[in-house]
């Protein structure tokens, strides 16, 4: 059994942190950082001494670890600075010179790294909550998750269990109302394939086709109706074209899509020049090499619009 609770070691933190105090680039402790303090203090003392420095216990809460029995003790602070206001002497602890050394470099250590933690905390994802109510949740590119434990709680959730336990120790389990989309493009170069266990979970695969030069025409009408629909489709075709280039070149590493196609459409609009607008939007996105923009603007783009047409109302 140790000799010292949490609650002993928490009010010398406070006790030298109200000494600290007369120091100019001090500021009082706050609960959150009083927890850190505590759990760093715990985790040195028992690597350095081989037993713990205190018997309560450390749970793991939504915003990091915490003694309950401090918590209780400090809880009606809330997030403000703890003013600590007893008639305390932190010599009381242990005169042992190195272990007042080990708290007071804790303190120390501690103290700074909360220094930029002091206005944040820990927040519910929107996945989370999104499975305690029905929802309809898009993960975008998890195949970039890199963590395996993200996996795991990922796959939790896939799982015909659909749950996720939270770092609090909270289970929340998925509603039966609730979709989880997973989306990634294959035809970027930072994207990979899905991760086979996340795959094996999925209920449907859909691959989806590029838009098609009419399917492209149709939705930019939705946003724009001041150009006249041949010109549009005009545009349109160009895309495909340079996607299929692309393809027969082998050129990767750019992009050149529906986003791309209303790039240069709003471009057009403010520039009257499609083929100039072209260059910083179509063009400029469709391959990472000069020489490679240089072939599609001169083949794809110049070929198509010899002349400058002038834009025209629909």
């Amino acid at each position: 059994m140790s000799r010292y609770t949490a609650k002993d070691i928490a009010k010398w933190f406070l006790a030298e942190n109200r000494y600290k105090m007369y120091d100019a680039d001090s500021d009082y402790i706050t609960h959150l950082k009083l927890q850190k303090l505590l759990y760093y203090a715990q985790g040195c003392y028992l690597a350095i001494k081989g037993v713990p420095l205190f018997d309560e216990d450390i749970l793991a809460w939504t915003h990091g670890p915490v003694v309950d029995e401090v918590y209780q003790e400090y809880k009606t602070y809330g997030s403000e600075p703890i003013i600590f206001d007893e008639d305390y002497n932190s010599e009381e602890i242990d005169k042992e010179t190195a272990f007042q050394e080990i708290l007071a470099r804790i303190y120390q250590k501690g103290y700074q790294s909360g220094q930029g933690e002091k206005d944040y905390i820990m927040v519910e994802s929107s996945i989370v909550t999104g499975c305690r109510r029905p929802s309809i949740i898009e993960i975008q590119e998890p195949s970039v998750i890199t963590k395996p434990g993200t996996l795991v709680r990922l796959n939790g959730l896939l799982d015909d269990g659909a749950s996720i336990t939270l770092t609090s120790g909270e289970v929340v389990r998925r509603n039966p109302e609730t979709v989880i989309l997973l989306t990634t493009n294959m035809g970027y170069r930072g994207c990979k394939g899905f991760n086979e266990s996340v795959l094996s979970r999925m209920r449907m695969v859909l691959y989806s086709d590029p838009l098609t030069s009419e399917e492209m025409v149709y939705r930019i009408q939705k946003k724009i109706t001041v150009l006249e629909p041949g010109m549009l489709k005009k545009m349109a075709d160009a895309v495909c074209a340079i996607q299929k280039h692309c393809r027969t070149e082998m050129i990767t590493g750019g992009v050149c899509g529906y986003r791309e196609y209303e790039d240069w459409v709003w471009a057009y609009l403010v520039q009257k020049d499609v083929r100039k607008a072209a260059l910083r939007t179509i063009v400029a996105k469709a391959a990472p090499e000069e020489e490679e923009r240089e072939e599609i603007y001169k083949t794809q783009i110049l070929t198509r619009f010899t002349e400058e047409p002038a834009v025209k109302a629909a």
